[in-house]
């Protein structure tokens, strides 16, 4: 399923030094989905998490998941891609 309209924000300077590179936003299927958060990890490798929240308690809760992992992938390869075709990845 791909990911249409997509927007990127780049995050600003405070969040990317702690590895937040930018939030996307896009349609998948009828829904829109807002606040993908692409990262870099401790170790290098790429991310693409879902937006979540955080309880009273501090326990998180996504609010958006695709339970197929095909999914997951498909909107993961999509966001960083566009990300290399806008020259924020190499």
């Amino acid at each position: 399923m791909p990911l249409r309209d997509l927007r990127l924000t780049r995050a600003p300077r405070h969040l990317a030094r702690a590895g937040l590179l930018c939030w996307a936003r896009g349609r998948l299927g009828r829904l829109l989905v807002d606040g993908l958060a692409v990262r870099v990890t401790r170790r290098g490798r790429l991310v693409v998490t879902w937006p979540t929240r955080r309880d009273s308690r501090g326990h998180e809760h996504r609010l958006v998941w695709p339970l197929d992992r095909a999914v997951r992938e498909a909107v993961r390869a999509q966001v960083l891609a566009a990300l290399r075709r806008r020259g924020v990845l190499p």
